[in-house]
């Protein structure tokens, strides 16, 4: 198994490359938000270092969001020029999903009925998240999505140690300081997430877990906003008095 890992969905481009399910090789683009002219470069070294073509891919995968609109589509874009051009597989993975299991690969104990709470920055009081109960068969309580944050955000979420986890979570952490949990666990930048992207992307491939979609795009997890024009009065458009 062969497979070419695509992470463009946060400010640091990384990319790395699978063999028989191992991570065997990752780059990272040392500037922020450069992915468009640094992505194809950083993969080209990935493949001339073990020697392999294009066409020896079994399949591509890439972060699915949430993340950067922008930063996204780069991704999907690359990502889906490369499986037309080689015809190996495409493969979508989910980034709370890759948040969550770099959490658990760092080392933090979790316990059962614990929640696992992964927070990704949606600018202001918003983060793209989800909640998931650690149980043997887990429990989503809260699906993936947008949510604004308030202090009572997860009143509903008792019972257990809430690990949040990714560069979103420190807005909570923050809405709590006058009245802090002290169940409650936060790692604002978990460890490498390209070994447990790794892992997902070995995962989905066994599973035969394909995006076949030919007009697949990522999951933003909520629309894009576009704004209103402003109206404008007749009489702004016409100039000052006085003019002709």
């Amino acid at each position: 198994m062969n497979l070419l890992l695509i992470d463009t969905s946060s400010a640091v481009c990384r990319a790395g490359r699978v063999m028989d399910g191992q991570l065997v090789d990752e780059r990272r683009l040392g500037s922020e938000n450069r992915h468009s002219e640094g992505l194809n470069p950083m993969i080209e070294q990935l493949m001339d270092e073990f020697g392999k073509h294009y066409s020896s891919l079994n399949g591509v995968a890439v972060i699915n969001g949430p993340g950067s609109y922008t930063g996204l589509r780069i991704g999907a874009a690359f990502a889906k020029a490369l499986v037309l051009a080689t015809g190996c597989r495409l493969l979508a993975v989910n980034g709370l999903d890759v948040l969550v299991d770099q959490y658990r690969l760092d080392g933090h104990e979790i316990q059962e009925g614990d929640y696992l709470i992964p927070m990704v920055d949606a600018r202001r009081m918003e983060v793209f998240t989800q909640t998931v109960r650690y149980t043997p068969q887990p429990i989503c309580m809260h699906p993936p999505g947008s949510r604004i944050l308030t202090v009572d955000s997860y009143s509903d979420c008792v019972g257990g140690t809430r690990h949040f986890m990714g560069n979103g979570c420190t807005k909570f952490q923050g809405l709590l300081s006058t009245d802090p949990n002290q169940n409650d666990r936060f790692v604002p930048e978990p460890g490498n997430r390209m070994e447990s992207m790794a892992y997902w992307a070995t995962i989905h491939y066994q599973q035969m877990r394909f995006v076949t979609d030919d007009f697949w795009q990522p999951d933003y997890h909520k629309g894009f906003y576009y704004p209103q024009p402003r109206q404008k009065l007749a009489s702004t458009l016409a100039g000052p008095k006085g003019t002709t």
